[in-house]
């Protein structure tokens, strides 16, 4: 009775019936089949509405999906655990360096050594925090402590974690911040995070004397709606093909990597920034035209309208 219902339904409204997923335990042959079938209506020859059914055996595709589900499943209790297990070595390597660098060593090529340590564990911490966070944030365990954030506070503070890449490489530098303090309701820290690391990731691919912008203005938005701040981070460094630019924010895409280029990184400090900005309601993109030309990345994040900003204290 019920499945005719569900043809009788069809052919009277013209709306096509779609079932779920149907899996059977198939005791005689002691496998697990799934099904799945769609109802449609159809002209008949006598000009009638008639009804037609299509079905289709999928348990192929339900056990590669199962396969795919457990892999991704490993995938991120192995990034956890990778996270924790570096994590521990970190402290004491630290520990070392700031102990080497309070003994006032005697020669500046000592002195450049313990620098090298101290920067070196700090890029390792970075990515180790990296991991951890898209762990938690394919695993849902990420909550975002939310509040009016002033993003000029967020790039400057995202400038100074980077700035000593920069300075390293000698890169030229500038930022630019056009109009008022602009806020946004979100997470500061997080919002630090993926300025730093769009500014990282352009110190990377930049070559040493190399330009890199960074620029923070207002798009208004549409009949007085709020409007979205807009971040822009450009560099005259080493591009990206178009091929590249559709993956470019996935987990551990990395585009090609000569020798010299191997500070690469692991491929998933943009991961992370696409995820966080979107859990800010924004969004991310990337524009370059190709190889050797540059690149800028843009970081959109929706304004406070004026309502929640007078109920907001003056800083």
């Amino acid at each position: 009775d019920q499945i005719l219902a569900l043809f009788q339904r069809t052919l009277e409204t013209g709306e096509p019936y779609h079932t779920p997923e149907f899996v059977q335990e198939r005791s005689d042959l002691g496998v697990t089949e799934a099904y799945e079938w769609q109802i449609s209506r159809i002209p008949l020859a006598s000009g009638a509405p008639g009804v037609v059914c299509y079905y289709r055996e999928i348990s192929a595709h339900l056990r590669a999906r199962r396969r795919l589900e457990a892999a991704d499943r490993q995938k991120d209790q192995f990034l956890a655990m990778l996270a924790h297990e570096l994590r521990n070595p970190i402290a004491p390597i630290r520990s070392a360096g700031d102990v080497l660098s309070r003994l006032g060593l005697p020669d500046e090529r000592s002195r450049k050594m313990v620098d090298i340590i101290r920067r070196q564990v700090e890029t390792l911490t970075r990515l180790v925090d990296d991991l951890l966070d898209v762990s938690r944030i394919t695993q849902g365990r990420v909550e975002l402590q939310l509040g009016p954030v002033l993003l000029p506070e967020v790039i400057a503070q995202a400038v100074e974690t980077v700035e000593p890449l920069m300075r390293e490489r000698q890169h030229r530098f500038s930022v630019t911040l056009g109009g008022p303090p602009l806020r946004v309701w979100g997470d500061q820290a997080r919002l630090i995070q993926c300025v730093a690391n769009l500014l990282t990731n352009a110190a990377k691919y930049t070559d040493p004397l190399g330009r890199i912008e960074l620029s923070l203005r207002e798009e208004r938005g549409r009949d007085g709606a709020p409007g979205q701040a807009l971040i822009t981070v450009s560099d005259d460094g080493i591009g990206i093909p178009p091929s590249l630019q559709l993956t470019m924010f996935d987990l551990f895409v990395q585009g090609d990597r000569t020798l010299d280029r191997s500070q690469g990184g692991l491929g998933i400090g943009l991961s992370l920034v696409k995820q966080l900005i979107g859990m800010h309601g924004g969004q991310v993109g990337v524009h370059s035209e190709g190889s050797g030309t540059g690149a800028r990345f843009e970081l959109r994040l929706p304004l406070m309208d004026a309502r929640a900003l007078r109920a907001v204290p003056a800083a």
